[in-house]
Formats: structure tokens, C-alpha cells, sequence
């Protein structure tokens, strides 16, 4: 995420007296709102190895018994993804740039309400050097969320950013994102295989990729305004759009493109925290 002017605007409200300079810690939080938890990460697994299947018992019935082998690329190559995810966790905690939130009240207390997600230990870690607002990562019980320095100088902030990624940490989404990529890839291949004019289903599998990057994207805004409130949520999204109009790299096309693969545009996501916040608003699906 652009940086530079984002600091400034953070640096204006932090000086106009909107934060309190003497806490850098984490701000209290209200419980948690209900979570997608196990059940819906169960399910979603079942789906795509039922489409595997679909897909796999299509091309045999069309004669193409060997390409329905192709499909047992799907769990062969999330086999390994336990290790993964452990190494990736191990190196988000071992990173010199960050600093760990130790002994912080509010940690304590999300760890103890994620509990009954799966999450049985949390790390809170801060710096400089982070991609974007905040990043999370899960490993089985273990789950870490890295903010950015700047922004826990505005309590509305931290809470919003930070509870967005506890939003990842309870849909499992380390899991869920690998397999959706690995299921439409392996169906594409496979009917490459089966029928070679199929290459032109690349363009809607990429289509359906970055669906569910937005939806996955748009249901955590929606947990957090749900959790830190629809005030923290409207501010956090002029962050976002003031760090998407910094002169000198929001106007690269590569950076546009790579940020709307995996992020809705602010309108958007503005628009679907409004909505959950509302009395009748919807609950976080997906």
C-alpha cells in the first residue's frame, strides 16, 4: 500500500489531538461478532472436491479416462500445505522489522475470543516495513496479525485494520484461497487436456480468482465494521482511498492492475461496510 501520504494524513489527525500519543498499544475492543468458523471452511472444501469430481467424471464419460487423473492434482499439491503455512507463520515471527505486542490486555482478550475458531494462540506484531495497513497469517491454532506502525497512532484505525484481519484468521482464507486457485487451475488443465479450444477458459477461471479474492476481501470489512463499528470503518476507507490517490505510484497501470486483482476499489468496499453496519445489514458469508 502507497505510503508516504498516507503517514501525513495519519501524522495530521495524530497532531489535531484525534489519538493519544503517550498509548502505542492496542485500543479495547467489543466482543467479537459471529464468525465463519470450522464449519463453513469444511464446506467449502467439499465443494471443490465435489466440482474436481464433476469435472473429472466429465472427461472420462467424454473418453478421456487419463486427463481425469489430472484432477488428483488438486490434493497432492495442498499435501504439503501444513508445512507451508508453518514456515511462513515461523518467519512472520521471527521478522527483525517487527516488534512484538507483548503483555498487551487487548491481545489477550481477542486471543481468548477467537478461541472457539480455532485460533488458540495470537500474535500481535507492529513496523515499518509491512505490505499494506496490515497483514495476518494462520498456521493451524497459531495465527499472527503484523500492522503497520503508523497506523496504531489512530485508535479508529487499529481497530478497523486489525480486526479486518482477524476476519482472515477465522475464515481460514491461507486454506481456503490456495485450494479455490489450485481447484479452477486444475479444471482448466484438465479441459485443455480434453478438448485443446478450451484454453480460452483461462480469462473466466482468472475471473472467478479474483471474485473470490473481493468477496473474501469484502466479507472481512464487513466482520470488521461489524466488530469496531460503521465510524472506524468509513475512516479507515479514506485512508485507503488516500493511499490509492499518492502522485508518483497510484497512476502506474501495474500497480492498479495488481490492486484490483486482490482488493475491491474503496467505492465498493465503503459501500459493503455501510451496509453491514446497518441494523439489517448482512452477516458475513462466503
Amino acid at each position: 500500500m502507497a505510503r508516504g501520504k498516507v503517514n501525513e494524513g495519519i501524522d495530521v489527525e495524530h497532531a489535531a489531538g484525534t489519538s493519544t500519543a503517550a498509548s502505542r498499544g492496542l485500543p479495547p475492543l467489543p466482543p467479537p461478532p459471529r464468525l465463519p468458523g470450522r464449519a463453513r471452511l469444511a464446506a467449502w472444501c467439499a465443494g471443490c472436491l465435489a466440482l474436481c469430481a464433476l469435472v473429472a467424471l466429465a472427461v472420462t464419460a467424454a473418453g478421456s479416462a487419463g486427463n481425469g487423473l489430472v484432477m488428483l492434482a488438486l490434493p497432492l499439491s495442498q499435501a504439503p500445505g501444513p508445512l507451508i503455512r508453518r514456515w511462513r507463520l515461523r518467519r512472520l515471527l521471527s521478522d527483525r522489522r517487527h516488534r512484538t505486542l507483548a503483555d498487551d490486555p487487548t491481545a489477550a482478550a481477542l486471543a481468548a475470543a477467537l478461541g472457539p475458531y480455532g485460533v488458540h494462540e495470537l500474535t500481535v506484531r507492529v513496523g515499518t516495513a509491512v505490505r499494506g495497513m496490515g497483514r495476518s497469517y494462520r498456521a493451524g491454532g497459531r495465527g499472527v496479525v503484523v500492522l503497520d506502525e503508523h497506523v496504531l497512532r489512530l485508535p479508529w484505525a487499529t481497530a478497523f485494520f486489525l480486526t479486518h484481519e482477524l476476519g482472515h484468521l477465522a475464515r481460514h482464507d491461507f486454506v481456503r484461497r490456495p485450494l479455490t486457485i489450485t481447484t479452477l487451475l486444475a479444471c482448466w488443465v484438465c479441459g485443455v487436456l480434453t478438448v485443446p479450444w478450451a484454453v480460452v477458459g483461462l480469462v473466466p477461471a482468472l475471473a472467478l480468482v479474483v471474485a473470490f479474492n473481493w468477496t473474501m476481501e469484502l466479507d472481512c470489512d464487513r466482520i470488521a465494521a461489524r466488530w469496531a463499528g460503521l465510524g472506524p470503518a468509513e475512516r479507515a476507507m479514506s485512508l485507503l482511498d488516500l493511499a490509492h490517490r499518492q502522485p508518483g505510484r497510484s497512476p502506474l497501470a501495474a500497480l492498479r492492475i495488481r490492486l484490483h486483482l486482490t482488493h475491491p476499489p474503496v467505492g465498493r468496499r465503503l459501500a459493503a461496510v455501510r451496509a453491514a453496519a446497518s441494523p439489517a445489514g448482512p452477516s458475513p458469508t462466503a
